[in-house]
């Protein structure tokens, strides 16, 4: 058993817990085990213990084996001085601080059941380590951990977008600007376009609004995807004004060279992304301002249906492949940019300002806009989830992604219930 398997049993007081002695021989109450702590520092904090008379209130450190507290140098750090409870699997190893005194060790034993359910959780190798018990779970307690799950991956989505703010000099707009490119890319090309985006900032785009053309030129010669264009009197303009707009704001271009054309639908081709990008950014280059001041949801998605210009409309030929009439927006790729942008910064822009209903807002948004109909979604519609609307769909991303892959069921909430439950095994 692993180190997070012992704290999990010692928050849960789930251990054999009669006659519990340190191994000095003092006689131990657990009154409260402390609050987990799952960053550095000690595991648990705040706990209140009895040893014989005397009442501790402090934190506790867990391990596998008493060695283990030398091994992670607890014995050099003054962030341990405060243990008051070094609590362990097996071992006789007596614990010291850097002021050398002695901590109290206990040895524990969780409770048969407990280690049983959590191993055969663990050896499955199935979708997700618990399919088979799933559809069993209350359904009130899956909706209660899906608006936790929901919740916990936009403030995930915050901290990236937090490293990136920095990056962009505490700018809202070029920080939107950014995370727009890069969802263009519809995963698939979101490298290339995240990097078409930061050699390409928005205040030049900002400067030739008012020509959609020239924006075309400007993101499709940044992009080195000019020269893969057939060769008309449009795109000859094309490539005439890019050579004039890099003089002018004395551009380095950065050769792209990641875009992915294979196996990738037309309408997903990546010419036609950044075409639609262009327009979009033609039409509405302050997108942040109307993001974080409507009310109405159905406000962005008319700004992101706004169609392309005439040239792209009527055809677009790309070797011998010939292309439908190039559009706006379809509704998986607006739903798409609404729930990985739009979204993710309404939510990150209220969590700086500490707007708590902004960031109800965002939420607000996202239940209301279609689930995502991936593998993802379609994997737990299998196993009986609901899965109605894209706050679960993103739910159920969460959980998949960072719990059922990376085995951390004694996080989830779900998995909290299989292990302690005896009869579902």
């Amino acid at each position: 058993m692993n180190e997070r398997f012992y704290q999990f049993i010692w928050q849960h007081k789930l251990f054999k817990s009669n006659d519990l002695t340190t191994l000095e021989g003092n006689k131990v109450e657990i009154i409260h085990p402390g609050y987990y702590n799952p960053h550095s520092g000690p595991d648990f904090m705040e706990a209140k213990i009895r040893i014989d008379e005397t009442l501790w209130i402090g934190c506790v450190e867990i391990h596998v084996n008493s060695g283990d507290w030398y091994q992670h140098n607890h014995h050099k750090d003054k962030a341990y001085n405060n243990v008051i409870l070094h609590v362990v699997a097996s071992g006789n190893k007596q614990a010291i601080d850097s002021n050398s005194r002695n901590i109290p060790t206990l040895v524990i034993s969780p409770e048969k059941r407990i280690a049983l359910n959590y191993t055969i959780l663990l050896n499955q190798k199935k979708w997700i380590p618990c399919e088979d018990i799933f559809p069993q779970i209350d359904q009130f307690r899956k909706i209660f951990w899906v608006d936790a799950l929901a919740t916990e991956r936009l403030q995930q989505k915050s901290e990236r977008l937090s490293r990136l703010f920095k990056e962009v000099n505490h700018n809202f707009d070029e920080l939107f600007y950014r995370l727009l490119s890069q969802n263009f890319g519809f995963r698939v090309n979101s490298q290339p376009f995240e990097q078409l985006a930061r050699i390409t900032p928005l205040h030049i785009i900002r400067r030739i609004c008012g020509n959609p053309m020239s924006i075309e030129a400007l993101l499709l010669g940044q992009a080195s995807l000019l020269s893969k264009l057939p060769s008309d009197e449009f795109t000859n303009n094309l490539r005439k004004e890019y050579q004039y707009l890099k003089h002018r704001f004395n551009l380095s271009q950065s050769s792209i060279t990641e875009w992915k054309f294979a196996r990738v639908r037309p309408q997903n081709s990546p010419i036609l992304r950044v075409v639609q990008l262009a327009a979009l950014l033609a039409k509405q280059p302050d997108f942040t301002g109307i993001a974080i001041s409507t009310d109405r949801l159905e406000t962005i998605k008319e700004l992101l249906k706004n169609p392309v210009s005439n040239y792209w409309k009527e055809y677009f030929s790309f070797g011998n492949t010939r292309l439908k009439p190039l559009g706006a927006l379809g509704n998986d790729a607006i739903n798409g940019i609404l729930i990985n942008t739009v979204v993710p910064f309404v939510f990150f822009y209220g969590l700086h300002h500490d707007n708590q209903s902004l960031k109800n807002k965002a939420i607000e948004w996202l239940e209301s806009i279609e689930a995502e109909d991936n593998s993802i979604s379609k994997g737990w519609r299998r196993l009986g989830a609901e899965v109605l609307n894209a706050r679960q769909s993103q739910a159920y991303i969460q959980l998949k992604n960072e719990y059922c892959d990376k085995s951390r069921c004694l996080d989830c909430q779900i998995g909290n219930v299989i292990i302690r439950d005896s009869e579902l095994f």
